[in-house]
């Protein structure tokens, strides 16, 4: 439903955002249009992350299974990488084919254990360190609130909210940003380089 909902929202932007100003008082129609922007540069810079988080944990997943003799490495690594999109299910879908490969290769149950514990790492890796370094830093976003914000996707909408309630918190911090009485949220969900918050 995702796409689906993107290209809706896409066809009547224009709409909505005529909407979204008639909520608000004329006077904060420019801070209105303002948050607006950046929320499409947000969104523009979350993909940047995730297509950066693709490409480390690929170069990983690549690198190790080359030094452990695993076939066609790269080609594994990058399957892998792309699949890490569904969280727990897509590594291990992924992980099957180097295993039987490796395992048909050699005849030798170490090779398929190097395969798990490696993609086991550089798993755990992208979950707790290098998605919320390379997404939170470029949504000017703490590593902490992402951890936290991930976990809580996970547990409400499932793979889907680990994904899409980052960039709801950073509409949430846009809007803290501008807003004085929401300078406490904007203070907690920053990465210590604060904007001033008009008065």
């Amino acid at each position: 439903m995702i796409p689906v909902f993107s290209a809706l929202i896409l066809y009547h932007r224009q709409m909505l955002s005529n909407a979204l100003y008639e909520l608000f008082p004329p006077e904060k129609k420019s801070t209105i249009h303002e948050i607006l922007v950046e929320t499409i540069h947000a969104y523009y810079n979350f993909i940047k992350g995730i297509l950066m988080v693709y490409l480390i944990v690929g170069l990983l997943n690549s690198i190790r299974l080359l030094i452990i003799g695993v076939p066609h490495p790269f080609l594994f690594g990058f399957i892998a990488s792309i699949l890490t999109f569904i969280p727990y299910v897509g590594i291990m879908i992924s992980s099957l084919l180097p295993i039987a490969v490796s395992w048909i290769t050699y005849n030798s149950i170490w090779y398929p254990l190097g395969v798990i514990l490696v993609f086991s790492i550089v798993q755990a890796l992208e979950a707790y360190i290098i998605f919320s370094f390379a997404v939170g830093s470029r949504l000017k976003i703490n590593t902490l609130v992402i951890i936290i914000v991930v976990i809580v996707g996970g547990i409400l909408w499932g793979a889907a909210g680990m994904i899409l309630f980052i960039p709801f918190v950073s509409i949430v911090k846009l809007i803290a940003d501008r807003t004085p009485s929401l300078k406490t949220i904007s203070v907690l969900l920053g990465d210590g380089e604060q904007k001033k918050a008009p008065k």
